[in-house]
């Protein structure tokens, strides 16, 4: 074993609060190591006595109103991070608006490519007419595309807020 493998072993037992030998073969070794090794002992002896000084510190209670604040966080995040129910079906329902909305969408964009062409016919070439309907419709696509794209997004967006502020 290493000297930072054993040092690292060490570290571990003085967090777990373990700075004597125990049951554990590695934690076992690693003491023996440090027995043999100076610089492993250095370390085994810092570790002792920082875990003294530590322990001397008086520790001052924790005022109520913050464990309760603390608490009502911890609920908050626990709840964030549970799988919302329902959500498909506030999905569908968004789903539904958005399509019962649809044709009206198409049928505006029609209008809009309709009365342009009626009113272009005479100032602008049929070809260029026709590039300006296709640039239209790609763009009135991307835009639908995206806005239909984002309502799961906004609804689960709409589900966290509501749980973060219950």
């Amino acid at each position: 074993m290493s000297c930072d493998a054993v040092q690292q072993q060490l570290d571990a037992c003085a967090l777990e609060h373990a700075l004597a030998p125990d049951g554990d073969a590695a934690a076992v070794e690693s003491f023996a190591h440090a027995a043999s090794c100076e610089a492993c002992a250095a370390h085994l002896a810092f570790l002792r006595a920082l875990d003294a000084e530590l322990a001397a510190i008086p520790l001052a209670a924790v005022r109520a109103p913050v464990v309760a604040t603390a608490q009502q966080r911890a609920t908050r995040a626990l709840r964030a991070r549970e799988r919302p129910r329902g959500f498909g079906r506030e999905l569908a329902a968004a789903l539904a608006v958005a399509v019962l909305a649809l044709p009206l969408v198409v049928a505006q964009a029609f209008v809009v490519v309709e009365s342009g062409a009626w009113l272009l016919a005479g100032w602008v070439p049929e070809a260029i007419r026709v590039w300006l309907g296709f640039g239209y419709l790609a763009s009135f696509a991307l835009g639908v595309g995206a806005l239909y794209g984002s309502i799961p997004l906004v609804v689960a967006w709409r589900r966290r807020a509501l749980r973060e502020w219950a």
